[in-house]
């Protein structure tokens, strides 16, 4: 069975084209293979006008496929697509594509992630950083200044292709006027692109405009912190430090933004995290339960993996022996001397939801039902087992 098409478009967002299979009436079905993976099929019955008599066969029209992203490819990893004819396993004309990834030059100071969905010791551990003069940190409790995170977030929306609009995200061109609010730039379509611009104005899209974006935002960043360490008297400064969520996108846009970067995330037992949680947010049990299955579930994820810029931490570690946490945080960034112990208690009167540093370790025993307690043993037991939380 032969088939003919064309690969028409292919952006982190989405693949657009057309496809026949002669001497059969049914649609294509096309295979998006990524990085040598399946990533889904779609068919191939979508209208598009005037392509029947482009082919020869007036009037059938009905041979259009698109395939999204959902989420969207990151812009800083590359990608090998191959588009191809799930019957045949042929690839279609144009279909095999590589979207390259943004390189990012070091800067001057080099990023510090301190990634956790909060509840772990990271406003603890800010502080510690603080105090250390080749760190700096945006002096502000509780620490959470993620201008890193929000440049990769606005990277992201201005690098997106246009999105046709639907219910769930209508056209943020329209709505920019009115709402102030700006989205994915309308007219960034490689279709359009390769009409009036050719290949030329694809790759400006797909490599010059990222990287000048890239670019400007790094320094932006930068500069920031090199006004608040000069303005902190830290002239030894070599690093900086951000708290950080869990997404991926977010994770890996830093890197791709700022080059090379050293994550320390911290970890803690899913029960005290519970009582923690529950007393700081005020949610509902089943509430807090249900946002632990993602945030356990990307811990017991990233310790399978073996990253060589990334190190957990236990919370318990940083707490009961502060010392030698430090020493193996300080190791494995590169810092040239300890960092400095910090008083806890009085961070803890202000942010904690215990009595003391000791009391937050083990308080699951007097604040857990039992009921909860076998829910967070029953969901998170390979995690714990994982962490020696027994």
């Amino acid at each position: 069975m032969s088939i003919e098409g064309h690969v028409d478009e292919v952006s982190h967002a989405q693949v657009r084209g057309w496809a026949i299979q002669p001497r059969s009436s049914a649609p294509a079905t096309i295979q998006v293979v990524v990085n040598g993976h399946l990533h889904g099929t779609c068919v191939a019955d979508g209208i598009r006008e005037g392509l029947g008599e482009f082919i020869g066969q007036p009037g059938d029209d009905a041979h259009a496929f698109e395939y999204e992203f959902r989420p969207a490819l990151s812009m800083y990893r590359e990608h090998r697509l191959e588009i191809r004819n799930a019957a045949t396993n042929r690839l279609l004309p144009s279909g095999a594509r590589t979207i390259h990834v943004i390189h990012a030059a070091r800067g001057m100071l080099a990023p510090i992630l301190i990634t956790s969905r909060g509840r772990t010791g990271t406003t603890y551990l800010m502080k510690h950083l603080l105090a250390h003069p080749e760190v700096e940190v945006a002096d502000t409790y509780p620490f959470e200044i993620e201008l890193m995170t929000y440049y990769v977030s606005a990277l992201n929306v201005l690098l997106a292709p246009r999105f046709d609009g639907t219910q769930d995200e209508p056209d943020m061109a329209a709505a920019a006027e009115e709402m102030c609010r700006i989205g994915r730039n309308p007219w960034n379509r490689p279709a359009l692109h390769q009409t009036i611009g050719g290949e030329e104005l694809e790759r400006m899209f797909s490599e010059s405009i990222p990287l000048r974006l890239s670019s400007l935002f790094r320094n932006i960043i930068l500069d920031y912190y090199g006004i608040v360490a000069r303005k902190m008297e830290k002239r030894r400064a070599r690093f900086l430090a951000e708290k950080c969520g869990l997404g991926e996108n977010t994770r890996q846009g830093i890197r791709g933004l700022m080059g090379e970067v050293k994550e320390i995330v911290l970890v803690r037992d899913p029960r005290d995290f519970f009582c923690s949680a529950k007393a700081f947010w005020r949610w509902t049990g089943e509430e807090i339960l249900a946002m632990m299955d993602d945030v356990f579930g990307f811990y017991a994820q990233l310790a399978a993996r073996t990253e060589h810029d990334t190190l957990l931490v236990r919370y318990e570690d940083l707490i009961e022996g502060p010392k030698d946490t430090l020493g193996r945080i300080g190791n494995f960034v590169g810092l040239t001397e300890e960092c400095p112990e910090q008083e806890a208690t009085e961070l803890f009167h202000r942010h904690g939801t215990s009595a003391s540093p000791g009391a937050s370790i083990g308080r699951w025993r007097r604040e857990m039902t039992a009921a909860d307690t076998e829910h967070c043993k029953r969901r998170f037991g390979l995690f714990m087992e994982q962490f020696g939380y027994v």
